[in-house]
């Protein structure tokens, strides 16, 4: 079977998600597979995968919103903002109850700038930050605007809490909880994250490795998304005179169209041949007589 489409994986802990991709990449053996997020080893949760002709299709998702389920420890800080670093802060006589937690959590909430961890893959002058920290190096890894959308308390029994947090794309989870700690004077670091929501991608669609080997060796592709499912573009469907033309990247009128969508809420459309085969993905064009133009042919 040729793969093109998407798979929601439930990358485990303790795996990387370029581990956890090359793997996939060997069970499904298709040429392309890329994911468009990265997941610490310590996490785990969603990771959106893109098979073959998806993976020029990244740039159409809509995953500007993260959820999270994070679980941290108060008391404590450490040099990676998790619990696989060094202690380098403790203040185990100060305790926090609910109503404390509640109120900076709600101050946090909104545009906010979070330090970058040092341990993270943002590169300083071309050397992944990671890298440099492991080798002592003296450096800033700068800071970064992102958006808390909501934050909502699930657990908390001192030094232990979990927190659900809606945020943008790009937000380190582990920067915001130790924020959090030195907000409220006890410091705290991250001991467990599982990313529930990456966009439209579910956990509750989410596939681990060995569960997609098993479906793949009894035939049964159901954990692939079709590309068209995934995107709901508006679909135009081309007349078959101008069917060449169209697949060519070529610019068409109007009038060479047998349907086209009026809605003008998309900047992008599917377009189709009279019986329904999606072939190209098309940008729209305002103000043109040509209403749009090819990007992508599948």
């Amino acid at each position: 079977m040729n793969f093109n489409g998407f798979v929601v994986l439930h990358k485990e802990i303790g795996v990387s998600s370029f581990n956890a991709v090359d793997r996939l990449r060997k069970i499904l053996k298709v040429k392309k597979c890329g994911h468009t997020g990265t997941l610490d080893p310590l996490a785990e949760g969603v990771l959106p995968v893109c098979l073959n002709k998806a993976t020029k299709f990244i740039k159409y998702l809509d995953e500007n919103e993260k959820e999270y389920i994070a679980e941290l420890k108060f008391g404590i800080q450490t040099d990676t903002f998790d619990i696989t670093g060094t202690i380098i802060n403790k203040n185990i006589e100060q305790v926090v109850d609910l109503a404390m937690v509640q109120k900076v959590l709600d101050e946090m909430t909104g545009d906010i700038e979070l330090p970058i961890p040092k341990y993270s893959a943002v590169k300083i002058n071309g050397e992944r930050a990671y890298k440099l920290a492991r080798s002592d190096k003296d450096f800033d890894a700068g800071k970064r605007v992102s958006t808390i959308y909501k934050v909502e308390i699930l657990d908390l029994n001192y030094p232990m809490c979990i927190i659900k947090i809606l945020c943008s794309k790009g937000t380190y989870v582990r920067s915001f909880i130790n924020e959090l700690g030195i907000k409220l004077g006890c410091y705290a670091t991250m001991t467990n994250l599982l990313r529930t929501k990456s966009g439209i991608f579910n956990i509750k669609n989410a596939y681990k490795l060995d569960e997609i080997e098993k479906m793949f060796k009894s035939k049964d592709y159901s954990f692939l998304l079709k590309i068209e499912d995934v995107l709901k573009f508006p679909v135009a469907v081309v007349k078959d005179e101008f069917l060449k033309l169209a697949k060519n990247g070529g610019k068409l009128k109007r009038g060479m169209y047998l349907k086209f969508p009026l809605s003008s809420e998309y900047n992008y459309y599917f377009l189709s041949d009279v019986k329904g085969n999606i072939f190209a993905i098309a940008k729209k064009l305002e103000g043109s007589i040509y209403p749009l133009k090819v990007e992508h042919v599948l």
